[in-house]
């Protein structure tokens, strides 16, 4: 389906940090448990300016699946019809 690759260049819209990054690593059993930031990436020094203020020069950030552009709605999966009650039990 996706096919991402360390090495690649992608773009980042996360609420912290926009603009491009290289993939250093995926973890690809937790793709898409967004939650656990499966996705490590190095922001280049020259883009380092595009973080918010909590950064500190620290290059290797990891995101979630959701923060490559362009992913944001492809990546909403349901898990419930609207009209269907579910358990997790």
């Amino acid at each position: 389906m996706l096919n991402l690759k360390e090495g690649d260049i992608v773009s980042i819209d996360a609420a912290h940090y926009k603009g491009p990054a290289t993939i250093n690593y995926i973890a690809r059993d937790l793709l898409y448990a967004h939650h656990m930031l499966p996705i490590q990436c190095e922001i280049s020094e020259e883009h380092l300016d595009q973080f918010e203020d909590h950064n500190h020069g620290q290059t290797i950030v990891r995101f979630s699946l959701r923060d490559l552009a362009g992913n944001k709605k492809a990546m909403e999966i349901p898990l419930l019809e609207d009209n269907i009650q579910g358990t997790l039990f």
